[in-house]
């Protein structure tokens, strides 16, 4: 659970960080700043698309149950939480060809009423 914790946690975090940046006009500038900063995110961020695409249905149900063990240590659960929500948004993807991670980042943000 924690070794999942932190690697699919971490993905989540990236993820909803370029959705955000996306949504308000700023995904360029963070890839221009994690290039210079941490070269290392942009190409893990670029690879990201396909395997996300392949797995994170089931993605899912682990965060919840890393939310549970979190909140069984005494710590807050909240991010897990999230992070499950996020992978359901991309369920849809789960038998499709490798989308574009344009395409997943859209599929994250929920839509406004």
């Amino acid at each position: 659970m924690v070794f999942a914790a932190q690697t699919k946690g971490h993905s989540a975090l990236l993820v909803a960080t370029l959705a955000t940046a996306a949504a308000h006009g700023v995904e360029e500038a963070l890839l221009a700043e994690w290039e210079k900063t941490q070269p290392a995110l942009v190409a893990r961020a670029s690879a990201m698309a396909p395997m996300l695409a392949e797995k994170a249905w089931r993605f899912e149900g682990e965060m919840l149950e890393i939310a549970e063990t979190f909140d069984a240590a005494g710590l807050p659960a909240g991010f897990h939480e999230a992070a499950a929500e996020l992978y359901g948004r991309l369920a849809e993807f789960k038998d499709a060809e490798s989308p574009a991670l344009a395409l997943l980042l859209a599929r994250l943000r929920k839509a406004r009423s």
